[in-house]
């Protein structure tokens, strides 16, 4: 005999996991103080060992310096608070995507008060004679200085050189004058 059996064969479609980059180290925010630069490694890993290509998106008045051999992003910006996309896609078609803000802080300048080079703090004189006070001074953050001289509790007034920045006063009588 003849034995007839019928074989159903079942094909089914072939299912491909792809999972999408995943970005090594990039994080959600960046902190930099204006005149710094900021560098951003933006390099992903494939779980299934797929090529990686990579975009970023931004909008600076002042483009950034990006290596997509290398992955890295370097920008100094302006104060404020700045948005850059970075992309990764595998070739099956795999896409992950992710903003960064970076934050520039502004350096807030402290104005230092201007010093005295040569202004002692006490003169001592005797009745008629002659002091010459050299009341120049400086300003660390380089900033213009201006004078005001005031010697109204002086009994005399005394000789101003403002070019030279001396005052000169002749004790004519005793006591303490501030």
């Amino acid at each position: 005999g003849i034995v007839d059996r019928t074989v159903t064969i079942v094909v089914e479609e072939k299912v491909i996991v792809n999972t999408v980059p995943s970005f090594n180290n990039l994080q959600d925010k960046y902190y930099i103080q204006e005149g710094e630069q900021v560098y951003i490694d933006f390099s992903a890993t494939d779980a299934e060992g797929d090529e990686i290509n990579y975009d970023v998106s931004y909008t600076f008045p002042v483009d950034p310096d990006v290596d997509m051999d290398n992955h890295m992003f370097v920008w100094r910006g302006e104060a404020g608070e700045h948005l850059v996309e970075f992309f990764a896609t595998d070739n099956n078609g795999g896409f992950t995507q992710k903003t960064v803000t970076i934050v520039v802080e502004k350096i807030i300048k402290v104005n230092s008060v201007p010093q005295f080079l040569y202004l002692p703090s006490q003169v001592d004189l005797k009745v008629g004679e002659e002091v010459v006070l050299d009341y120049t001074a400086t300003d660390a953050d380089g900033d213009k200085v201006s004078y005001d001289l005031f010697d109204y509790e002086l009994p005399t007034r005394g000789d101003l050189n403002k070019e030279q920045h001396l005052y000169a006063w002749r004790a004519s009588q005793e006591g303490v004058y501030i």
